[in-house]
């Protein structure tokens, strides 16, 4: 199914995502090609303002001292950031800006994402046509029309979307579907929203076989219709390990 062309709604918030959702993939692969106990950020303090910064990163207790990362330098050739570097840690009790820590910020600016296609929400129970946002690996980011019902993304690498339901923010065995395609591709979640409810699956963590299997089951649920099943794994705010769930009423 094509979606239907809209128009561009980057900022600094969608290239914020991308940045940070980049950055913890980069310390996640870094960790596992150099064997080090940890990667920190140092540079910038403050994660809000990676974008176009010079990135200082620190490893501890490597196997190989690191020099690259794939991520790190995606990150500079989409323009992200200026350029980055490593450094050893300074003390065993530095205090680490970790994966987990970067995932959180994340985290945060799923709401901005949110906010520009909830404006549709009200269009989308009334019409019944679904809209959606989506955001590229670049930074840059799009509302889109769907049709009615059902709103499908073509794999093309998206980190994060938000997208419309008619009511209910109760995820499609679909939605699902791509939601795992999305954190196999090395993104950060998907969100859902209505006039009255907004449901957001976010990664929290290094996306691993149990967490596919866990959501494999999730997918079951849905597929089944068992509600009672779904709604109390809504309600303890997790599908898995590394995938939280955050509900809330509108």
């Amino acid at each position: 199914m094509k979606l239907k062309l809209g128009f561009e709604v980057s900022g600094e918030w969608s290239r914020k995502l991308a940045a940070l959702t980049l950055l913890a993939n980069a310390i996640e692969s870094i960790i596992a090609e150099y064997g080090c106990s940890r990667i920190c950020v140092m540079e910038p303090r403050d994660l809000n303002d990676v974008i176009h910064e010079d990135l200082v990163l620190c490893y501890d207790s490597c196997e190989e001292i690191p020099t690259k990362g794939f991520e790190l330098d995606e990150m500079k050739s989409l323009g992200l950031i200026s350029k980055y570097e490593f450094v050893p840690c300074p003390t065993s009790s530095f205090k680490c800006i970790s994966e987990s820590t970067v995932l959180s910020y994340v985290s945060r600016y799923f709401n901005d994402m949110v906010s520009y296609v909830r404006s549709y929400a009200l269009k989308t129970a009334l019409e019944g046509r679904e809209y959606i946002v989506v955001i590229l690996r670049n930074g840059r980011a799009a509302l889109l029309e769907g049709k009615k019902g059902k709103v499908q993304l073509p794999d093309i690498g998206i980190i994060a979307s938000a997208h419309t339901h008619p009511r209910g923010c109760i995820p499609s065995p679909h939605d699902v579907r791509t939601l795992i395609n999305t954190l196999f591709n090395g993104g950060a979640g998907i969100a859902i929203t209505s006039v009255d409810c907004t449901l957001k699956l976010i990664r929290c963590g290094p996306f691993t076989e149990d967490d596919f299997i866990e959501l494999q089951k999730f997918r079951s649920h849905l597929r089944k219709g068992d509600l009672s099943k779904v709604r109390e794994i809504i309600k303890r705010g997790y599908v898995s390990k590394n995938v939280k769930v955050l509900f809330s009423i509108e």
